[in-house]
């Protein structure tokens, strides 16, 4: 597993920690069972799904990027 891979799967436990956690309900009770959303930056992805009334926030293995990165600057 490479360095940002490792990053990117710990980040994902830490947001898991936080939805699971005191703060986090307000997100995990708007979810309905099953249903999910991803978390993009430019290069990576972690998709939070609500399983068992818990979130689950997993690194999506391939994520295209399309992104036109000449207009983040207008963000």
């Amino acid at each position: 597993m490479n360095a940002r891979r490792k990053e990117m799967e710990r980040m994902a436990k830490l947001y898991m920690e936080y939805l699971n956690g005191p703060f986090g309900w307000r997100i995990l009770n708007g979810l309905k069972e099953g249903e999910s959303f991803s978390i993009r930056s430019i290069n990576e992805a972690m998709k939070v799904t609500k399983v068992g009334g818990k979130a689950i926030v997993k690194v999506e293995e391939r994520y295209q990027n399309n992104v036109d990165k000449s207009k983040l600057d207008s963000y």
